[in-house]
């Protein structure tokens, strides 16, 4: 076992690879909507300084949406820490994106991509 993979339980490994399905879900539907909106704004509205700026206030959205949907994958599939048993997440946090390491204990908590591809 690599060093840097974290000794999990396959319920919990389960759960990690739902959630990151759910992540990558998730990214095809907002980088869609985020090259729809970009499009229609640039494209089909002329007048290029009101186009502009809507700019900084949409990608402002982009951001808080792409931060609550990391938080709430952690508490849909109630991720918790592997050493400690504490959740990773109990509410969202808008101002910060959620760390892979355990907040309570700081030990790292979630499986690697290749931990969780390897293990599949």
């Amino acid at each position: 076992m690599n060093p840097q993979e974290l000794d999990l339980d396959p319920e919990t490994l389960a759960a990690q690879r739902a959630a990151r399905a759910l992540l990558k879900h998730d990214t095809k539907i907002l980088t869609v909507t985020f090259f729809v909106f970009i499009f229609l704004l640039f494209i089909l509205y002329k007048p290029l300084p009101f186009t502009l700026a809507l700019l900084p206030p949409f990608l402002f959205i982009f951001y808080v949406v792409n931060i609550w949907r990391q938080w709430n994958a952690l508490i849909v599939h109630k991720l918790r820490c592997p050493h400690c048993g504490e959740r990773l997440a109990e509410h969202v946090h808008l101002l910060y994106s959620p760390s892979s390491k355990c907040r309570h204990c700081k030990q790292p908590a979630l499986a690697s991509t290749s931990q969780l591809e390897k293990t599949e």
